[in-house]
């Protein structure tokens, strides 16, 4: 079983255990005034970083591998794998942690979809 590992750290994203225990990750964009989507746009980035980081945190938990162990393997500073199980994120980029996935042994897969923005919406906010 996962530990949950997100709380409501100042500055840290909180998320629900079921969301950190989803195999598929998702990450929709959404759209808004200029303001609005600034905020939506570090808000999404820190969910998929909380969810990269959970995944990670997962994978610790399965293999019952310490961050030291993660380290040796990896070649990823065991203090980098502290600050994922503590979710603190700010300090990581979402392909930091895709490298972090990938020196697990995991195949990260990036999906991007582009949209026209609606028009009428830009002069909003």
């Amino acid at each position: 079983m996962m530990k949950p590992v997100f709380g409501d750290t100042p500055g840290e994203p909180a998320a629900e255990v079921e969301a950190m225990a989803a195999d598929s990750i998702e990450i929709e964009f959404s759209r808004g005034g200029n303001e609005a989507r600034a905020r939506d746009r570090d808000s999404n980035l820190a969910l998929g970083k909380a969810r990269l980081g959970a995944r990670i945190v997962r994978i610790l938990d399965e293999a019952g591998m310490s961050v030291r162990q993660a380290e040796v393997r990896t070649g990823v500073s065991h203090i980098d794998f502290s600050r994922i199980r503590q979710a603190k994120l700010r300090r990581f980029t979402i392909d930091r942690l895709m490298d972090i996935l990938e020196a697990l042994g995991q195949d990260v897969e990036v999906s991007v979809t582009v949209h026209p923005r609606d028009i009428s919406a830009a002069g909003e906010g």
